[in-house]
């Protein structure tokens, strides 16, 4: 019976994230398309600020909704290895969208929409299993 409450909790958690990454695709994307062809900043550029508000954004939704930490996070809480494993897959973000763009002359609005599923799992992933591990949870 554990089991199944176990697995559950687990299914809506995964539920959480998907409608928490799909709120953020959209953020982020609406703000990279923004930068690329309306402001015609230089994808680089772009996806610096892209990645900065990405952070932000999905920093507060996903401690407060998504993994349901519980209030009392202490000092040297996830907020470090979070920002870490954004940095990663900002690089892993960025490793994708440079090779596409310019090795296979990929527009960059078509580019970042390749990388982000990479970069999804990515994330949830490690921080799941690697940024949460150990912290306090309210119940589901």
């Amino acid at each position: 019976m554990n089991f199944l409450i176990a697995r559950r909790a687990h299914l809506i958690e995964i539920i959480r994230y998907l409608i928490a990454g799909g709120l953020n695709f959209f953020f982020t994307f609406a703000v990279f398309f923004t930068l690329i062809e309306v402001l015609r900043v230089n994808y680089h550029i772009a996806l610096a600020i892209t990645w900065m508000a990405s952070v932000l954004f999905n920093y507060a939704i996903h401690m407060v909704w998504v993994f349901r930490i519980a209030e009392a996070v202490p000092r040297d809480g996830p907020l470090g290895k979070y920002f870490l494993v954004y940095a990663t897959a900002y690089l892993l973000n960025w490793g994708i969208l440079y090779g596409l763009v310019e090795f296979y002359d990929a527009g960059a609005v078509l580019a970042q929409l390749i990388a982000m599923p990479f970069v999804i799992v990515f994330n949830y992933v490690v921080i799941k299993y690697v940024v949460l591990c150990g912290v306090p949870r309210q119940r589901s």
